[in-house]
């Protein structure tokens, strides 16, 4: 039996920032040859951030890239076989490419097969589908020098080890690369991922390492990204090892450090007796192996077991007693609250530094979704301080220590954290209720009681004058005397308006980025004033359904973000949040009381029909079928004038939401027009059914 230590490694890359990524792979490459890994397996396109776009296009940025590749081999610590993802020219094509580097060389290069085209991803767009499992010599110059790699479908021997790869999307297809690796007989598959986060899919994720494990009688490795490396998708790192079925370590999800780290032993026993005690057999076709394998010695193998090797025992004994990397949340019976706090947090956090920009402006209306908006925001500053005070190091190394107070900064590690959260938050996050001729003492309260409550620099902007002056202007100008009877959405909407360039002041005074707080539900109807309340640089909930939205805001009201690592209870309850639960979503733009639910419909009901649309791709006659036969809770009139009523105003405001700030991909499905769910701006599939719908209830 042979044995080896194999670490896999989430980074927070950044899309075409070659310095920062490259100082992430060392860093996690250094990390693992000090656990005694031989092998490190970073994410999918790791050198150069896997959203670079169209920057794919540039034959410059790939010539870079390349060259970068060359000059990390010999920068990398010696003794560990790295992978590192990189486009590749090849052929005249362009590849998604996983390459190997080992001693100061690159030692061959896979191509990725199967290239992921559907929701928030579009690779064809730039990269060609590896097609063959052959391996092929290319021969080329780079800096000044020729040189010669192995491309294709390689296998890697590492310490005699078998090692194959398939990258992220070649997992989740039917006909996977793996069956190729499975004839070949080797002993680990490695992944290199950049599958980005949506509620729930983790578990699809760890279902997927374990089953392939155990399928292909392998050792499994999955690396993923983790933050925001381009924008709008939110990665989650959480690496995993698996084997025979097993997971045998699994690494945080959503850090708030540039790279973790997890290393288990693997034994090559167990995979190649899965594999000879396996119904599955090899294809009748025979492989000479010597045109697939190339064979790396590390110069750092473990020893063979042997029956004394008490020593051996004790170090692979200690390996998987080692205290577990899994975050007590996980197991949270509210993990799906959870993990939309942390992934939202995480982008507020990464958007914020990688912008360099001064924090964050927001128009704090009393209402759940500014009300959650902000609350997100100091729950980046939490998650981050608590995080590094866990684990040892100092806060003088996050990314918040800049908007600490000057006073405090020299002794920050010793300080409170409680007041370097209030002092951060401060600096980071200023807000400001906007009060019209509408508004209320309930929404002023709750603004002004959540402000004092997370700690941000609060302000009270009224813009009832400012309306007013529009309005005569407007009137004078028109000879139209304005009423609410005939020019209620006008009214409505200036109010929106107005509040725009008031807030917008204060962000540039700032240079801080303005948010928006837009949700999924709203947006999917349109149910917003364009340079309104949808005025921002990001929306960062506009990828949560309302009804999530009021879940949330209800459960960390009561409950409380669980901030436990290994152990003692440690809940972050926001009970300020009472102010905002206690009272019905309301626009308040209107003089007598307004409910948004009654302008719309249930935001359960609203939440129920987007999702069969996004999740199930129903038009509206198979959505009120649906709805009929599984929901009893409404008269089938009243689901068809909704329905009628959404695919209605679905169609005609999709030019709203081709124009709203960037967001964050949270539920499975979003409306982001740019990301994932591409419609036309103009012209209407559903009219017939819309028509057939009318006819039951006119």
């Amino acid at each position: 039996m042979k044995t080896m230590k194999v670490s896999a490694a989430s980074l927070n890359q950044t899309a075409g920032e070659f310095e920062s990524n490259i100082n992430n792979i060392i860093d996690a490459a250094v990390a693992a040859k000090d656990c005694g890994a031989s092998f490190l397996l970073t994410p999918e396109l790791s050198l150069t951030g896997y959203g670079l776009e169209d920057n794919f296009s540039y034959m410059s940025i790939i010539d870079t890239a390349l060259s970068k590749l060359f000059k990390l081999a010999t920068d990398l610590p010696p003794g560990i076989a790295v992978s590192v993802g990189l486009p590749y020219l090849y052929s005249g094509k362009l590849f998604n490419g996983v390459a190997i580097l080992l001693n100061g060389k690159v030692c061959g290069v896979t191509f990725k097969k199967n290239l992921a085209s559907n929701g928030v991803h579009y690779e064809q767009r730039w990269f060609t589908p590896w097609n063959q499992t052959d391996v092929f010599k290319h021969t080329f110059s780079v800096n000044g020098e020729e040189v010669t790699i192995p491309v294709g479908t390689p296998v890697f021997d590492i310490d005699g080890f078998l090692l194959g790869i398939e990258v992220c999307e070649d997992s989740w297809v039917a006909k996977r690369i793996a069956s190729h690796y499975f004839d070949l007989g080797v002993d680990i598959i490695a992944n290199p991922s950049a599958s980005h986060f949506a509620i729930s899919k983790f578990n699809i994720r760890q279902q997927l390492v374990k089953e392939s494990s155990r399928t292909y009688g392998v050792n499994y490795l999955f690396a993923n990204l983790n933050g925001v490396d381009s924008g709008r998708a939110v990665y989650d790192g959480g690496c995993l090892i698996a084997n025979s079925g097993q997971i045998l370590n699994q690494g945080p999800r959503f850090h708030h450090t540039p790279c973790e780290v997890i290393t288990s032993v693997i034994r090559n026993n167990s995979s190649r007796v899965t594999k000879a005690i396996s119904s599955q057999r090899y294809s009748e076709v025979q492989h000479n192996l010597d045109n697939y394998i190339i064979r790396l010695d590390t110069k750092n193998p473990t020893p063979l077991f042997t029956p004394d090797s008490l020593s051996f025992l004790s170090d692979l004994t200690a390996t998987h007693t080692e205290a577990s990397t899994v975050a007590a949340w996980e197991t949270s019976p509210y993990l799906e609250h959870e993990e939309a706090v942390r992934a939202i947090s995480l982008g507020l956090r990464d958007w914020s530094k990688k912008t360099n920009t001064n924090g964050y402006t927001l128009s704090l209306s009393g209402g759940a979704d500014s009300g959650l908006v902000a609350t997100l925001v100091a729950m980046a500053v939490k998650f981050e301080l608590h995080e590094f005070k866990t684990k040892g190091l100092s806060l003088k190394e996050s990314y918040f220590f800049r908007f600490a107070d000057d006073d405090i900064q020299d002794d920050i590690d010793t300080i409170d954290i409680e007041q370097v959260e209030k002092s951060v938050m401060s600096n980071f996050l200023q807000t400001a209720y906007q009060p019209s001729a509408n508004s209320g003492k309930v929404t002023f309260t709750a603004a002004t009681k959540l402000a004092e409550y997370i700690g941000s620099t609060h302000y009270n902007f009224p813009i009832t004058d400012v309306v007013e002056q529009y309005e005569k202007v407007l009137s004078e100008e028109t000879g139209i005397t304005f009423t609410w009877e005939d020019h209620d959405i006008f009214r409505q909407n200036i109010q929106a308006r107005t509040r725009s360039p008031m807030i917008w002041g204060a962000t540039n005074l700032k240079n801080s980025l303005l948010l928006t707080t837009s949700n999924l539900s709203e947006a999917s109807l349109g149910y917003a004033t364009q340079d309104g309340d949808t005025s921002g640089v990001l929306a960062p909930i506009s990828g949560v359904t309302k009804s999530r939205i009021l879940k949330i805001l209800s459960w960390m009201e009561k409950y409380g973000i669980d901030l436990t690592y290994v152990e003692n209870n440690n809940f972050a309850r926001l009970e300020a949040l009472s102010y905002i639960n206690n009272q019905k979503p309301t626009a308040e733009l209107r003089p007598e009381e307004q409910q948004d639910e009654d302008d719309l419909m249930p935001y359960a009901l609203l939440d129920r029909i987007l999702m069969l649309q996004l999740q199930n791709n129903l038009t509206p006659l198979e959505i009120f079928e649906t709805i009929i036969i599984e929901d009893t809770e409404y008269e089938a009139e009243f689901v068809a004038r909704c329905i009628v009523k959404y695919f209605t105003m679905f169609v005609r405001n999709q030019w709203k939401r081709d124009r709203q700030a960037p967001s964050f991909h949270i539920e499975i499905n979003s409306l982001d027009p740019k990301a994932d769910r591409r419609m036309p701006l103009l012209g209407n599939p559903y009219q017939e059914e819309i028509a057939y719908l009318k006819e039951l209830f006119d």
